[in-house]
């Protein structure tokens, strides 16, 4: 199989060398984007990492927390992945890493072809109203100010809501919510490109709708009986992936937790910080390769 790997980074660019060294493979083609806002990047610190696997750094733009840029980013970078015509799509952050060789991540995804692995922890008349307001009322200052947007907002909503404003009045589409990592098919991936045009009023001036907005696609598509794991109980297995919300914001993995890692049946793992532990991100890619660098 073919696999398209979009991953999203901002710092600890030895261990992005080191994410990127573990999907080394012919079967993969890979697409990073880098914040605008990271000023240390330097695109030649990854010259000579890959010897079998495809590279492209893309367009680089700025990415603010909670703003509809983050959607514009992983937008950009599905579009440039569908080109390569894979058969799966995996989105990444630079704080992820594998836990298993390719061959298994390959072998995972030919026993389950035509599966989509997109997280759901509510759907439709399950959704909070806190859920919808990301969406229904307007966020016009979260891609300006980011985490400082908090008083703004709220005088912003407070005046919405007095207002009567609902941008989804005349959209009858099944809002759901998940973690914004995934890995969907080459059907679902190009559905979702031709269809965004059709989204992307629902989603402009959004609050964290990262969240939302693959779900809700899904939910909408003819892909939605493909679902991997339907119900909305924000299990990560859902998409494969070990992720501890109950230690961390989430946790930050550690040496100690090696044999936790390394026995996981999951696909791939966040978070690793190498200014945290590097220790841990080294004995993975060591167990993964066989061998030291």
């Amino acid at each position: 199989m073919r696999h398209a790997f979009m991953i999203m980074a901002h710092n600890n660019w030895n261990q992005l060398r080191t994410l990127l060294s573990l999907l080394d493979d012919e079967r993969n083609s890979i697409d990073v984007h880098i914040d605008a806002r990271s000023k240390d990047f330097d695109a030649s610190m990854f010259n000579g990492v890959l010897k079998h696997a495809s590279l492209t750094f893309a367009p680089r733009v700025k990415v603010t927390w909670g703003g509809s840029s983050q959607i514009q980013c992983e937008l950009a970078l599905l579009r440039r992945a569908v080109a390569c015509e894979c058969d799966y799509y995996h989105l990444l952050s630079g704080a992820d890493l594998p836990l298993h060789d390719m061959d298994y991540i390959d072998d995972f995804f030919k026993s389950h072809r035509g599966q989509e692995f997109v997280d759901f922890c509510e759907i439709g008349s399950d959704i909070l109203q806190s859920t919808r307001e990301r969406v229904s009322l307007f966020h016009p200052f979260q891609n300006m100010l980011g985490r400082d947007c908090r008083y703004v907002e709220w005088l912003s909503k407070r005046f919405q809501r007095l207002m009567g404003v609902n941008r989804l009045k005349e959209h009858a589409e099944v809002l759901a919510k998940g973690a914004n990592w995934y890995s969907i098919t080459h059907g679902f991936a190009l559905w979702v490109v031709d269809q965004w045009a059709a989204y992307r009023r629902i989603f402009q001036y959004s609050w964290c709708a990262d969240e939302l907005f693959m779900q809700t696609m899904l939910m909408n598509s003819p892909f939605r009986e493909n679902i991997w794991h339907p119900q909305a109980d924000d299990d990560y297995r859902s998409i494969m992936r070990l992720i501890d919300w109950k230690r961390g914001n989430p946790y930050v993995f550690h040496s100690s937790d090696y044999n936790e890692l390394i026995t996981s049946p999951m696909l791939f793992a966040r978070k690793f910080d190498e200014r945290v532990d590097e220790g841990i991100i080294e004995d993975l890619a060591r167990n993964i390769r066989g061998y030291d660098l």
